[in-house]
């Protein structure tokens, strides 16, 4: 399920895939009133019931996920698995994933894949069969299919919540990102939540409220119009980056955040383009032939300019001082593992 009671709703055209999100200037205002933990227990009590008797987390490494399972509310219980490759193949990934697991003493399963014989095996005809453009998220549906064999009745990722910008308010997904797991979820009868950060419309707002605009590219002391894009990007996604770190810790959060944001795949380019001496190996072998699997739209979040503007005024109000508080704890957690495949 992408966002419950269909707070945003899709409409697709030939070309994209739009995002409505329906919310309401009152549902602001009364959500800026609430404490995030009570917000955040609502949301876990929904998603926990679409989930089923036995829910698991999947946990990576970045922070996005850290914040999604602090906010999980611990009265609804649900067991945590990292997702690892052999040989190490997503090692960065697994000892970030691990690092913040045993800094707050949260018991975790280690499930380990041969990922490149899956890739090499079964990516293909896997990904065909529920119609997945991502060779990524067919790799995590494949977890997801051993999840299911050890009696899991539902997953949830913590996925990502609003992109906040000058003027700007929207989800920065691809198609694949929006629909694969979805897709796959579907049509295998199983019940995943994508992102428990924008699943439910009160935290997902909540979360936006506190995430500062501090970006203004004409404070550089360089002329914005004249840097490469590639370079325009970089600043665009080190801002937001720092910008979400700083939202979460605005909320309490405790989070260990990586050097930069990881997708948890850059170890497998990297090994594939060694072992080809080709950089562009790992999309020619197990991205593109996936493209004829379904077309792959545009996204594009619409969202009303009462709502964005509102949105985007209490954002404005956001003190770029920190408020976070640093919560870790030493204690491991236990550690049971397991492979597959």
């Amino acid at each position: 399920m992408l966002y419950y009671d269909d707070w945003c709703s899709l409409t697709e055209t030939d070309k994209e895939i739009k995002i409505n999100v329906n919310v309401a200037a009152e549902d602001i205002d009364r959500v800026n009133k609430f404490l995030t933990k009570l917000l955040a227990s609502a949301a876990t009590e929904r998603a926990a019931k679409y989930l089923g008797s036995k829910p698991v987390f999947c946990m990576s490494g970045g922070i996005d996920s850290q914040a999604a399972y602090q906010l999980w509310d611990k009265r609804f219980p649900i067991d945590v698995v990292i997702f690892k490759f052999a040989n190490d193949l997503n090692i960065n990934e697994v000892n970030d994933a691990v690092r913040y697991v045993t800094a707050h003493n949260i018991d975790y399963e280690l499930v380990t894949l041969d990922l490149e014989r899956f890739l090499t095996f079964h990516l293909l005809d896997f990904a065909k069969k529920n119609s997945m453009l991502s060779p990524q998220f067919a790799t995590h549906a494949f977890f997801l299919d051993h999840l299911r064999s050890q009696g899991y009745t539902g997953a949830v990722l913590g996925g990502n919540g609003f992109v906040i910008e000058e003027q700007k308010l929207y989800f920065n997904l691809s198609s694949a990102q929006l629909l694969d797991l979805e897709h796959y979820g579907i049509k295998n009868n199983i019940n995943i939540i994508p992102s428990f950060l924008s699943f439910d419309r009160d935290l997902s707002l909540k979360l936006a409220l506190n995430t500062p605009i501090n970006f203004d590219p004409y404070t550089l002391s360089v002329d914005w119009e004249i840097l490469p894009k590639d370079r325009r990007l970089v600043l665009n996604r080190e801002t937001r980056y720092a910008n979400k770190i700083k939202s979460y810790q605005n909320l309490n959060l405790s989070l260990i955040p990586q050097d930069d944001k990881k997708t948890g795949f850059e170890q497998v380019k990297d090994y594939y383009a060694e072992k080809y001496s080709d950089l562009w190996t790992f999309e020619k072998h197990f991205r593109w032939p996936l493209s004829s699997n379904r077309l792959d739209k545009e996204v594009v979040t619409v969202v009303p300019t009462n709502i964005r503007d509102k949105i985007l005024h209490y954002c404005s109000q956001i003190s770029s001082t920190d408020s976070g508080k640093n919560l870790e704890r030493s204690n491991p957690g236990s550690l049971m593992s397991r492979q597959f495949l």
